[in-house]
């Protein structure tokens, strides 16, 4: 058996979230954790902006997504009802795979298994609280 430890960057972390009105607040709570980070020299947030903008959640999974394949951004977080609707959406930039990952430990697994993963959530079945809680 073969273990691979994953070290963290030498370089603080360039973050990208984007997400739809429906995880909004949950996303607000995770920037804010994340500009307190000294491991995150840079958090760009690209939507939505209030939790009345309606546009489609396909648009910012896509524009955090392509930051990601650019070179622009580290790692992308994208939250959504589910988390479900954002990953589909990121997946179809190529270079990117997007898992939905509900809880930290999840994250941090699924984040050791795969290259450029980037970490979708739903707001529906978690809170800023209990992902700060793994």
């Amino acid at each position: 058996m073969v273990v691979k430890t994953i070290t963290p960057p030498a370089a603080p972390l360039r973050i990208v979230l984007g997400g739809d009105e429906a995880g909004f607040a949950y996303k607000a709570a995770i920037f804010q954790d994340l500009e307190d980070d000294p491991r995150v020299s840079v958090v760009t947030d690209v939507g939505p902006y209030s939790v009345s903008d309606t546009t489609a959640y396909p648009h910012y999974a896509v524009a955090a997504a392509r930051k990601i394949a650019s070179g622009e951004a580290d790692r992308a977080i994208l939250i959504c009802g589910t988390g479900l609707g954002v990953a589909i959406a990121a997946n179809k930039v190529p270079g990117i795979h997007a898992v939905p990952v509900p809880r930290q430990l999840q994250c941090r697994t699924r984040r050791a298994l795969q290259q450029r993963a980037g970490p979708v959530s739903g707001a529906a079945a978690s809170s800023a609280s209990s992902s700060r809680d793994d």
